[in-house]
């Protein structure tokens, strides 16, 4: 997407296996002003639109947008004819269960071999991980985490063998070469995930579902609540974290809130039992809550712009439909996020 990207991509790629690529010609020149899209974010389905059609014109099996640094990556899908895009979540559980099945069928495994996710990236991730019996960590919001992870594992006598991680908002990194997220290998690794559903005549959305059939259906949200750029907007956007810490809601969506994470004070609370643990990550100011039904809210006011993130993420383990699961997920998770709204509006509002 006008970036660096273009100068590893296409060796990357090659070196990989893949080195016919067909390019998107009017965004593969670097230009700061980005001058096709109105902005270069993998996130933004209209970064994609020329790539997209590019995809149908061609009918090749995926695309991959690399945004302009080269540290994030979107992908789109050709599936039965019609084209797909993949969330950041998504792109992590395939690309972790890629690389899990790779390891384990040629015996590759290391024995402590760690996975990392933030703490708002979907808990598929971390089914998929306990499935292979290995162990998936936790971290804040920020790559960072994740390489202060690899550089204490590697300062152990004994430590673990970092494998992937991967965040929500579609940085990943596989291996330890650039200790940052790096689109340039995942989009190697998706690729050659996409290379091995093809050979067995599916699509990256069919390794998917067969994902979500093992597992069970996963669906994220994310949606922002915006204060005033001012003073007092900050002030209010504080205060009403305050208040939520006062008075927690007791149930969201009408189910019961059963654990309540706290990053500030570093308490997880289990309601029922009245009892509490320390959680050990860095102090946040980020809430997170768990519901009876294994569904989770996160509160997070973001640290740059006047505005409270909130995430949430469903499951549902029994169905016979994966295209019907996930839409009564995807309609669970507009329902969560209607009501963690509720839950800040009634202070912000006038």
């Amino acid at each position: 997407l006008h970036g660096t990207g273009i100068t590893l991509m296409a060796k990357e790629m090659a070196a990989w296996g893949f080195p016919e690529l067909i390019l998107v010609d009017e965004q593969v020149t670097p230009d700061g002003d980005f001058p096709t899209t109105p902005s270069p974010n993998p996130e933004v389905r209209e970064a994609l639109q020329l790539g997209i059609k590019k995809l149908q014109e061609t009918q090749a099996d995926i695309l991959i947008a690399t945004d302009p640094d080269a540290d994030r990556v979107g992908v789109a899908v050709m599936h039965k004819g019609e084209v797909q895009i993949l969330t950041g979540n998504q792109i992590a559980c395939i690309c972790l269960q890629h690389i899990c099945d790779a390891l384990a069928r040629k015996g590759k495994m290391p024995a402590k071999a760690a996975f990392i996710k933030s703490i708002v990236t979907t808990e598929l991730f971390k089914a998929i991980c306990e499935a292979y019996g290995k162990t998936c960590f936790n971290v804040l919001t920020g790559f960072k985490y994740i390489a202060e992870k690899i550089l204490e594992w590697e300062n152990e006598t004994d430590g673990y063998n970092y494998i992937f991680g991967g965040e929500e908002s579609y940085g990943y990194l596989f291996g330890t070469f650039t200790r940052d997220k790096d689109a340039i290998v995942a989009g190697a690794l998706i690729a050659e995930a996409a290379l091995h559903a093809k050979l067995r005549e599916k699509s990256l959305v069919d390794m998917l579902y067969e994902i979500y059939r093992r597992h069970g259906v996963y669906s994220e949200g994310l949606l922002s609540v915006d204060f005033d750029e001012t003073k007092a907007g900050k002030e209010q956007m504080k205060q009403q974290m305050v208040m939520i810490r006062q008075t927690p809601p007791k149930q969201i969506n009408g189910v019961d809130v059963v654990v309540i994470e706290d990053y500030q004070t570093s308490i997880k609370t289990f309601l029922k039992a009245s009892t509490t643990e320390k959680l050990t990550l860095p102090k946040s100011d980020v809430l997170l809550f768990w519901l009876a039904d294994d569904s989770k809210v996160m509160i997070r006011p973001s640290g740059t712009e006047p505005k409270i993130k909130l995430y949430c993420g469903v499951v549902r383990k029994t169905f016979v439909s994966v295209p019907e699961a996930i839409k009564s997920c995807q309609e669970k998770v507009e329902k969560l996020l209607d009501c963690a709204v509720k839950i800040i509006k009634p202070v912000i509002a006038p």
